[in-house]
C-alpha cells in the first residue's frame, strides 16, 4: 500500500454516498460536457470499515462487500474552495475523536477494489443532469434523533401557529449538500431564523441564530431551571448544547417559538 493510507472502523452508524453510477451535468467546460457520480444515500453500519486510499474510499461490509462512495458531497465543479483542502482522513480523524470510529491497521486479506469500482462504471447511464444523489434513502441517525425530539416536543405545530415552518435538513440533502451535519431549521419571517444541527464529526448540538432572535441569549442568561438547558455559549446566538438535553433544548425552543419565553417548569407530583 502507498504511504499515507490509513483504515477506520466504525462503531457508530453515519451517513455514506454510495457511488452507483454516472449522468450527464449541465455544466460545461468549453465543448465538454461535465459527467457527475450519481450516489445513493445509505449508512456506514458498525463492523463497517473504510479505506481510505490514494484518490478515492472503499468501503468494506461486515459480510466482505466492496463499495465506492463518499462520506460528504463534494462542490460543484465550478465552485470554488478555500484554505487548505479538506481530505477523507481529516474527516474521520474527527468522527474519531467523537467516538464514532477509530484508525486501525491495514487488514489482512485481498480487497476487491477495481471490482467496486468496474461496478459502477459499468452500471447503466442515469438520465441526465439526475444530480449526485438519487431521491430518498435511509435517514441519517442523528436527523432522526433530531427529528423526533422537535417532534415531541411539538415545535412544528408552534412554528406554524407563529406563521413559521420546521424544515428537517438530512446530510446531503438541498440545502446544505456538502456537509456532514443534520439539521433542524426553523424559519418564522420577521422573526427567528434558527438552526438545530448535529454532526458525527462533533460532539453534541449545535445552535446557532441568524438574526437576534433572543432564544441563545436567553439559554445562557436565565436560570438553567427556566429551560432545562446547559451549555456552552460563543455568544448571544451560537451554543453548543451536550446530545443528553436534546429533548429538553426542543421542548424550550417550541416554548420559545409559541410564548416567546420558556414554559413553567412542571411542579412536582404530589
Amino acid at each position: 500500500m502507498a504511504f499515507g493510507n490509513k483504515f477506520f472502523a466504525f462503531d457508530k452508524p453515519v451517513r455514506w454516498f454510495k457511488a452507483v453510477g454516472h449522468s450527464p451535468s449541465n455544466t460545461y467546460i468549453g465543448s465538454s460536457r461535465a459527467i457527475d457520480t450519481v450516489h445513493q444515500q445509505s449508512l456506514v453500519n458498525p463492523g463497517d470499515v473504510i479505506h481510505d486510499l490514494s484518490g478515492a474510499l472503499w468501503l468494506v461490509r461486515k459480510d466482505g462487500s466492496v463499495e465506492t462512495g463518499k462520506l460528504k458531497l463534494p462542490k460543484h465543479l465550478l465552485e470554488k474552495t478555500y484554505g487548505i483542502p479538506e481530505t477523507p482522513s481529516d474527516i474521520m480523524g474527527r468522527m474519531a475523536k467523537a467516538g464514532y470510529c477509530r484508525e486501525i491497521p491495514q487488514p489482512a486479506g485481498k480487497v476487491d477494489y477495481n471490482g467496486a469500482r468496474k461496478a459502477v462504471d459499468a452500471a447503466p447511464r442515469y438520465p441526465e443532469c439526475t444530480g449526485q444523489v438519487l431521491p430518498g434513502g435511509v435517514e441519517s441517525p442523528l436527523m432522526r434523533v433530531l427529528r423526533e425530539a422537535a417532534v415531541a416536543a411539538g415545535l412544528p405545530e408552534a412554528a406554524q401557529a407563529a406563521g413559521g415552518k420546521v424544515h428537517m435538513v438530512d446530510v446531503g440533502m438541498a440545502g446544505e449538500p456538502h456537509t456532514t451535519a443534520c439539521m433542524v431549521s426553523v424559519r418564522i419571517p420577521g422573526s427567528a431564523y434558527l438552526d438545530v444541527s448535529a454532526t458525527p464529526e462533533r460532539d453534541g448540538i449545535q445552535v446557532g441564530e441568524s438574526r437576534d432572535g433572543g432564544f441563545v441569549a436567553a439559554l445562557r442568561d436565565e436560570d438553567p431551571e427556566a429551560s432545562g438547558v446547559t451549555g456552552t455559549f460563543r455568544s448571544e446566538r451560537y451554543a453548543d448544547i451536550a446530545m443528553d438535553q436534546v429533548e429538553p433544548l426542543m421542548l424550550a425552543l417550541a416554548s420559545w417559538v409559541e410564548h416567546g419565553r420558556f414554559a413553567e417548569p412542571s411542579s412536582p407530583a404530589p
